[in-house]
């Protein structure tokens, strides 16, 4: 704002003078200037900054480095993993060679046998997970701890049989996994046998107190017998509140043993898939349910056989077809039927530990 212009009459310029400062002062109090000029300049700040930044940066670059690398295209085979979705797709895409040669295979076959124990390993959690609500339930409330013997000993033998089970699967996932898994199901194991000796000792005491007041009712009230009966009745206190402490501990004992146990079953499925994956040629390979794997190692009902190599491959659960399946000439078709159990019209299913098939050929 420039000044007015100077009048004749100084009383008027004092005047202006005053007026124009008070406009002054009002405007400061409603306009931030700094505000605006950084407004105003923030466009022209901003593509200088960007110029500059061109200068230093390589863009493409970064986002190379913070995006997921996509694997480059292969000529073979022609259709991605990620296209299979069905065990239909992927008997198309993987000749029946291959998938016969996978019987013979020893990290196929254990991971096979791993997968196969799967379902029984989740079945067990999922018995041990009820009895623990269980356990819990009676430990904190105990009616009459008797009545919680049974649940005890059906969290023992549960955990028992996971145990055993883990074992038996070992040596397919990481030495890590494998040792957190067989620790966790020794822990419920240990605490479920102690568990079931402290609900054993509260319901032995339990009947020796009937036992007592038994005796206390039809022989009067004896001192000695008085004093045997607290002192048994403060001995079963002292035990409930132990299994109450012990089913308290239930929780979290539970929800880290199903964390463990979850994580060791995902590493075996992803482990063989990779060794699939490896096996097969393929980029990668698709999740399958039991079903699908079994059907991806088992099924050759309409395969061609002819040129795979099959000298020592077991044949224990192939399903093969009278009319579809074609075998090479050194098998003799008769005499596989005499191994196998038929299941349908013309599908057979070859029974578990009879032969391979170097074995049919030196028969023929």
């Amino acid at each position: 704002m420039t000044e007015h212009e100077t009048s004749h009459d100084p009383t008027a310029d004092d005047w202006l003078d005053r007026q124009q400062q008070d406009l002054l002062d009002g405007l400061d109090s409603v306009l931030d200037i700094e505000a605006g000029l950084r407004e105003v300049l923030l466009q022209s700040r901003n593509d200088t900054m960007t110029d500059e930044l061109n200068a230093v940066l390589d863009v493409e670059a970064g986002l190379a480095a913070i995006l997921p690398q996509m694997p480059e295209p292969k000529a073979q085979p022609t259709q991605h993993v990620q296209q299979l979705t069905s065990v239909e797709v992927l008997l198309a895409a993987v000749s029946p060679s291959v998938r016969i040669a996978l019987r013979r295979h020893p990290e196929v076959l254990r991971g096979a046998e791993v997968r196969e124990e799967i379902p029984e390993i989740y079945r067990l959690v999922d018995g041990m997970l009820n009895a623990a609500r269980d356990l819990h339930d009676r430990g904190t409330h105990p009616v009459h701890p008797e009545w919680s013997v049974d649940a005890s000993l059906r969290f023992s033998r549960l955990a028992s049989t996971l145990t055993a089970l883990l074992i038996a699967t070992e040596g397919f996932a990481s030495p890590r996994v494998e040792a957190e898994a067989a620790r966790t199901a020794q822990d419920v194991l240990a605490f479920a046998e102690d568990l079931a000796s402290a609900i054993d000792r509260a319901s032995s005491l339990a009947r020796k107190m009937e036992h007592l007041n038994h005796l206390t009712v039809t022989r009067g009230h004896h001192r000695s017998g008085r004093k045997s009966s607290q002192q048994a009745q403060e001995e079963l206190r002292r035990t409930l509140s132990q299994v109450r402490d012990r089913a308290a501990n239930l929780d979290a004992l539970m929800v880290s043993a199903v964390y463990t146990i979850k994580g060791f079953t995902l590493e075996c499925i992803q482990k063989l898939q990779r060794v699939l994956a490896r096996e097969v040629g393929l980029p990668g390979f698709p999740a399958l349910t039991l079903y699908d794997l079994r059907v991806f190692l088992d099924d050759f009902t309409t395969a061609d056989l002819r040129d795979a190599a099959l000298a020592d491959v077991d044949l224990s659960g192939v399903h093969w077809s009278v009319h579809q399946t074609r075998w090479p000439e050194a098998v003799d078709v008769e005499c596989l039927k005499g191994i196998s159990t038929e299941v349908a019209s013309g599908i057979y299913v070859v029974r578990s530990g009879t032969a391979t098939i170097r074995e049919f050929a030196e028969l023929v």
